[in-house]
């Protein structure tokens, strides 16, 4: 007997195919007269004994209901070992068995066998024609008998809402799914994906390439390499506590990949970032994210040079906040500030990440000196190698930014927020004045280490690149605000950061 389950341009229903071909694969290793098949838009299983393959079929679904949906915590009440779900899956729990353990209401991962025996039945079952039929929401093809409604434990964007008008409508064929995009939909909860849980809210994010086989040979890719640790209730990649959301998980993914997996080339995949509520209302929200290759490049030539280091645990997690006038770091505003570097770096937008680092309400940005050598390489290869501009030229950048921060570290910083808020050169050319109107008032002991020259410097550079005098403004925010953290707090910060 041959099956296919055809892809449908779904990113969670394409990921369920590929996940099948993935555990029909397991089935395989051990039976060898069970054949698979992955193609661009398809898969294909063959087998002589149905009853034989549907019995591997639901050991393997046992199996993975428990390494990827349920996992043991200890009750804080009587620090007995309970059974609970991962806090994103949308599957309700269901009656307590016996022994007082939780289980889930999915009838699939309740009873696997004999639940696969009616889904295959149903699936093996010859289509009459008939206008009884009904049409399959998610892949589009006609089948006679539906095995349950598409909810949201098959497929997480069904809206529990009616008056939203989604798929629990008023008219009856908007909740038709066919056997196979259920079993494909229930089963991508135990694929591999990577999941990331906050306390308001706890994030999924999938890989998705419309070519069936060119997805495989992704996640396989980190499959192989055990990257992902299903064995952590709130997330699967790195330490939970060093993940701060969806763009951190990503930026720790990527670098994992090119360091350790040594992928060479971006890969043709975007990732769909399912934002799920830990709320009661499971109303989700979709984000796409797709790694531009010239991001890919930047970390994968920061990585080599490194030798050693990372992007992420000796720049990401060397970066706090501090508070004016506080000997200790911000903690939560520290892991906010995390996440928004991150997102900057990956979605390209080189000013969102220099806005990252603008000290504001009385709080500064603070790097160690680890941090501030990776910032160096990250600005060198992200920006000014693309700017085009000799690179003795950046000295000229670097020491303007230490006088600014000079002048701007003592109540100062309007001067700062001026520059940042410039929107013709016009403007910067008024601001930069200020500056010099400023230096000349420092005294003798403030301008010891500046030159005085290195501001009409910095006047020929722009002149002379007016074009990319934004670029330019850019530059010398994110080497000022570096010189302020150093000038106001590196003796402090760096007893701070060893404790």
């Amino acid at each position: 007997m041959e099956l296919q389950f055809k892809k449908c341009n779904d990113f969670w229903i394409d990921n369920g195919v590929e996940n099948l071909y993935n555990i029909f694969r397991k089935i395989g290793t051990c039976h060898p007269e069970i054949k698979f098949e992955i193609k661009s838009d398809k898969i294909i299983v063959q087998f002589d004994n149905i009853n034989k393959f549907v019995d591997e079929l639901a050991k393997i679904v046992e199996q993975l209901k428990y390494e990827k949906l349920l996992i043991e915590v200890e009750d804080k009440k009587t620090s007995a070992k309970k059974r609970v779900k991962k806090d994103y899956i949308l599957i309700q729990y269901g009656s307590k068995d016996k022994n007082d353990i939780n289980t889930l209401k999915e009838k699939i991962y309740l009873n696997p066998k004999d639940e696969l025996n009616e889904i295959f039945n149903l699936i093996t079952t010859k289509l009459k024609n008939s206008k009884s039929n009904k049409i399959c929401l998610c892949c589009g093809e006609e089948f006679s008998k539906k095995y349950q409604n598409m909810k949201q434990a098959s497929y997480p964007m069904t809206t529990k809402i009616k008056s939203l008008g989604g798929i629990r409508g008023t008219a009856e064929n908007y909740n038709e799914m066919c056997p196979k995009c259920y079993l494909a939909g229930i089963l991508e909860w135990t694929d591999d994906y990577i999941y990331k849980c906050l306390r308001d809210k706890s994030y999924m994010i999938i890989p998705y390439n419309f070519d069936l086989i060119k997805l495989n040979e992704f996640k396989d890719r980190y499959r192989n390499m055990g990257l992902l640790n299903s064995n952590n209730r709130y997330c699967n990649i790195g330490e939970n506590m060093e993940i701060y959301g969806k763009y951190s998980a990503l930026l720790k993914f990527y670098e994992y990949l090119i360091d350790n997996a040594k992928l060479n080339e971006n890969p043709n995949v975007e990732w769909y970032i399912i934002d799920i509520p830990n709320k009661d209302v499971k109303n989700i929200k979709i984000d796409k994210f797709e790694m531009v290759g010239e991001i890919f490049n930047v970390m994968k030539i920061i990585i080599e040079e490194l030798d050693g280091d990372s992007i992420y645990g000796d720049f990401l997690n060397e970066i706090y906040i501090k508070e004016d006038g506080k000997n200790k770091f911000e903690w939560e505003k520290t892991d906010e500030l995390r996440e928004k570097v991150s997102e900057a770096f990956l979605i390209n937008n080189f000013r969102k990440f220099v806005k990252c680092f603008i000290p504001k309400n009385k709080c500064i940005v603070v790097l160690s000196n680890d941090a501030r050598e990776i910032l160096e390489k990250i600005i060198i290869h992200w920006r000014w190698i693309k700017l085009g501009i000799p690179k003795e030229h950046l000295e000229t950048i670097k020491k303007s930014g230490y006088v600014i921060a000079e002048v701007c570290k003592n109540n100062n910083l309007n001067l700062l927020y001026k520059l940042d808020k410039v929107r013709t050169s016009e403007e910067f050319w008024g601001v930069m004045r200020e500056i010099s109107r400023k230096m000349i008032s420092l005294d003798d002991k403030n301008t010891k280490y500046i030159n005085p020259m290195v501001l009409s410097d910095l006047i020929s550079l722009v002149k002379e690149y007016e074009k990319d005098w934004k670029e330019l403004r850019d530059l010398l925010e994110i080497y000022s605000c570096m010189y302020i953290s150093i000038k106001k707090y590196k003796n402090e910060d760096e007893e701070c950061i060893n404790k």
